[in-house]
Formats: structure tokens, sequence, C-alpha cells
């Protein structure tokens, strides 16, 4: 039996007006780690709510645990929450700050002492409980806002861009602790987040969204090596995906301006866009593709050099070894089995290349 289950689940809040949710559908499992993922205004936030009983489901059926939960009171789902915002009660120590809702539970002292004290133990908090929350960093905060969560012993977590307001060197640190913090408990989390690279790292299964409609879902890897549309294809990846726009003749795919850009490709012909990764483009000898640089990013270990291969926009990605110039001129090449190509008015994808034929 699934933990939870979205069967057609819609959202609308006038009777006028579009669905900010539509036919969200998933079997989510036991122990999984969920992850709703797209652009601000997906409806990624609105599902969640919606899965807490924090906003009213238009049609649609939610099961929680095989019982049918839509007018379930968010009180009695057994769901943990952990918003953006750390929500923390200033006046209170870190201490008070977790025991609060087993107090509202009027749970004896006692009892209360040990959970808090075992909740800080996980959380590497045991040091701080008699501080409040302005002498904590945000990471610290953030650890506060899950203890307050973890201490009701829920076994569902949903979690709404919990780490936006850190830093990336703090945002990296606590994807870590989330994810030992989740092995440890055994936990079914559903983790909303705008950030791909949250997604890519966290997940054993992406939900993938725009306007309110689930684009595709499958692990991190089947999403991004094998992306169902050009939406999903652009979304995951950073940089994101190159897209050429042009035109298959012959098995010759040519941009827009009639420019050759790469041959054997097996699609019918006509209007299409091309997609391929920054680090699937290779650099090759004089002859092949021509590529003027505009930019080079050193990030680590690698260079991120942004450029055109004709009048086409490119991003690639670069070996440090190379030691490209800037404003100079690259020869690249652009496998075959790497690319994908994406229908020109759906934007649904058409499988090309080794890797991607069926």
């Amino acid at each position: 039996m699934s933990k939870i289950s979205l069967n057609n689940i819609c959202k609308r809040y006038e009777e006028n007006e579009d669905y900010s949710v539509k036919d969200f559908s998933i079997e989510i499992n036991e122990s999984e780690f969920i992850v709703f993922v797209g652009p601000s205004g997906c409806g990624k936030s609105t599902s969640l709510r919606m899965i807490a009983g924090l906003e009213d489901i238009t049609s649609g059926e939610l099961y929680i645990d095989g019982k049918l939960s839509n007018n379930v009171p968010p009180k009695d789902r057994n769901i943990a929450m952990v918003f953006q915002s750390y929500a923390l009660y200033p006046h209170l120590t870190v201490y008070d700050n977790i025991a609060f809702g087993l107090k509202i539970r009027k749970l004896d002292k006692k009892t209360i002492d040990y959970k808090v004290k075992k909740t800080a133990e996980i959380l590497n908090l045991t040091n701080y409980l008699k501080k409040k929350p302005k002498e904590l960093s945000g990471g610290q905060m953030q650890r506060v806002a899950l203890g307050r969560a973890i201490v009701k012993e829920s076994d569902i977590f949903l979690m709404d861009e919990p780490l936006s307001n850190l830093d990336a060197k703090l945002r990296v640190e606590m994807r870590k602790e989330i994810l030992n913090l989740k092995n440890k408990l055994g936990s079914t989390v559903i983790y909303v987040t705008h950030d791909q690279t949250e997604a890519m790292t966290m997940a054993s299964r992406i939900v993938c969204l725009n306007n309110g409609i689930i684009q595709q879902i499958g692990t991190p890897r089947e999403l991004y090596t094998n992306p169902i549309n050009a939406f999903v294809a652009g979304f995951l990846g950073s940089p994101s995906m190159n897209f050429i726009e042009g035109k298959v003749k012959d098995k010759i795919f040519y941009d827009d301006d009639n420019n050759k850009i790469i041959s054997g490709v097996n699609s019918h012909d006509g209007r299409v866009t091309l997609g391929i990764r920054p680090e699937s483009i290779e650099l090759s000898k004089e002859g092949d593709l021509p590529f003027n640089i505009n930019l080079i990013e050193l990030l680590g270990s690698n260079y991120d050099i942004s450029g055109k291969i004709f009048e086409n926009k490119i991003v690639l990605k670069c070996d440090l070894e190379k030691n490209p110039k800037n404003n100079g001129e690259l020869f690249v090449k652009i496998p075959l089995e790497k690319t994908y190509l994406f229908d020109r008015d759906s934007g649904d994808r058409i499988f090309v290349g080794e890797k991607h034929e069926d």
C-alpha cells in the first residue's frame, strides 16, 4: 500500500479561474524522498498544502495510509511541516521552541524532556537548548525548525522551501543534514523547491511541474538523461540544456539561418528544436562548427564558456587543461549520440541519437 496517494487532484480558488493544480496523480511509497520542483507559481507549494490539509481540494482524492483524507483536519493527519520561514518564537529558548507542540498536546514534563533532548541530540543542538533564536545562526535556526517537526514523531514530513533563506554554503550543509535525518528516522519526505540542484541531489524521485501540471515523474537520472519534453530538459541541469531552433531535411539538422549543424539525424523532416547539454559539446579541430567566445567563467574544476555557434547562443563546459582564451574562436563538435530533438510546437521529445532511440 502506498504511504500517500493523490488521484487526479485539482485546485482552483475561484469558479471562473484556471486551475492552479490540475490532475495531479502520484503514488508515494513509504520512506521515499519526493521532491516537487518547478518555477515560481507552478503549483508545487499548493500541492504540498493540500496534502497537509492547509488548502481545500477542489476535486480528486487524497489517501494517507490508505485512508481517504480530503476532509481530515490537519492536526489528525500525523504530518509534520517545515516551512520556508523558521517561524520560531523569539522569546522562547531552543528547548521551549522544540517543546511547544508537545506542551499544547499536554504531555507530561518527563516525556517532553526526554523527547526534546533526544531530538536535540539528533540535530546537534544539545549545547544550544538554553539559547534564544537571536543567538543562533541561520543553519542553527533551521535545525530548530526541523527539531520542532521531528519531535512530533510523525512518519511523514512536508518541507516547503526550507533552505531558501540560507547562503550557498549552508544550503549544501543542510541538504546533507536533512538526508541524514531522513535516513535515521526512515520517514517519508515530500520536499518543495524551485532549486533544481536540491532536487537532483536529494530526491529518490522528482515531480517536475509547470503551470500546475505534472510534466514528468522519475529519478533524477531519468529526468536528466531522458526528459520527456523541452521544459524538463531545460529546467534540470546547470547550466541548462542548449537549444537550437531549426529544421530537419534529409537527416540533416539546419538552424533557422540554414547553417548545417549535424547530420545523420533519425527524424522525420520538419521544424524541430535540437537540444544538447553543455558537457556533451566537444572541443574539436578546425573544420568543425565555429564557436565564437563571449565569456569564460572559471568554476573550480572546469570552465563554463558562453558564446555562439553561428548566431545560436550556446554554453559549453571545458576542462581546465584546455585553457581557452577570451574573445577567441574555438571549433566544436555536437555528438549525434548525445543530442535530443523536440517538436517545435508542442515541445514533446523526439528520440534521436544512439542513447535515446527506442
